[in-house]
């Protein structure tokens, strides 16, 4: 079992929709990803919409972020779910 997996930090995916494809959102998530401890991935979807995979102590303030994005973007929706898995990611990235 790795380190990571004995942390059993919640993991949650979050959906974000709106304008954020082309605008810089996933490098920004990437910052935020930074600040708050939080490993995880962030990708952009065909449909338009970004998924952020993210495990760390402090989802709340970083999910407060997704909600803002950068200066060019408009967040109109964040889908948020509890995943199941218990062993997080080892950093953050964008894929």
């Amino acid at each position: 079992m790795s380190e990571s997996c004995l942390e059993k930090l919640p993991y949650r995916e979050y959906i974000v929709s709106g304008r954020v494809q082309g605008v810089g959102y996933r490098y920004f998530v990437l910052q935020a990803a930074a600040r708050y401890g939080i490993r995880g991935r962030v990708k952009n979807l065909a449909n338009g919409k970004v998924r952020v995979r993210a495990s760390g102590e402090h989802l709340a303030e970083f999910a407060l972020e997704l909600a803002m994005g950068p200066r060019y973007s408009r967040v109109d929706h964040v889908e948020s779910q509890e995943l199941s898995e218990t062993c997080g990611y080892e950093n953050f990235r964008i894929e």
